[in-house]
Order: structure tokens, then C-alpha cells, then sequence
């Protein structure tokens, strides 16, 4: 799992801060973007093939469910994790296909599992 890189997508810059440094402690490599926007520009470009996604749900403009189904279109093996501080029984009628969800607050070996079952 050391090579795989993971794009963070969060619009609280200390949350991104915290997810980044968290998988850099681990080997992995990571990518933060503040909206879905500026991440579907990175996954279009194709210099890098990631492969999972760590999203906020609510976030302004895209949100994290239109931005994942927008990211599977153009990478659709991509893992994808769900982050929210909403709880959310329902979360698996708006996600895309084999995808996990963590509630935050969530603790770091919560997002390994999540990431190493996708990837």
C-alpha cells in the first residue's frame, strides 16, 4: 500500500493538514484539494493514477457525493471514502459502488482499514 497515492478532499484546511500528515506517517503519498473542482482538474490530467479518494461530504459547491461519481467517471476503479461529521444510516443511497463511509470524528487505523480495502 506504500506506493498508492490518495487525494484528500476537505474544505476545512485542518482537517486536509491532519488526513495528509496522518497517511504521510504510514508511506503513503497524498494530494489535498479544497473542493471537488480543483480534484476532478488533478484526476483529469492524468499524471498520476490515484488510487483511492478521501471526501468530505458536505462541502461548498460540489459536494462529496457529486464529486465521487464524477471521479469514478474518469477513473473507475478508484476507491473512494466518505467523511462527514453527519451521521448518515443512508449514506450507501447516494455513494457510489464499493465505498466506505467514516463518521468523524474517526481514528487514523479507521481510515487505514477503510483505504486498504479499497486499494
Amino acid at each position: 500500500m506504500s506506493d498508492a497515492v490518495i487525494v484528500v478532499v476537505d474544505d476545512d484546511p485542518r482537517i486536509s493538514a491532519t488526513l495528509l500528515s496522518a497517511l504521510a506517517e504510514t508511506g503513503l503519498e497524498a494530494r489535498a484539494f479544497a473542493d471537488g473542482e480543483g480534484a476532478l482538474d488533478y484526476l483529469a490530467g492524468g499524471s498520476e493514477t490515484p488510487a483511492c479518494i478521501v471526501t468530505d461530504i458536505n462541502m461548498p459547491g460540489m459536494s462529496g457525493w457529486e464529486f465521487a461519481k464524477r471521479a469514478r467517471l474518469l477513473l473507475p476503479r478508484l476507491g473512494v471514502v466518505y467523511i462527514s461529521s453527519e451521521c448518515m444510516d443512508d449514506w450507501r443511497l447516494k455513494a457510489v459502488a464499493d465505498s466506505h463511509f467514516l463518521p468523524k470524528p474517526f481514528v487514523r487505523d479507521q481510515l487505514f482499514r477503510a483505504i486498504a480495502a479499497l486499494i
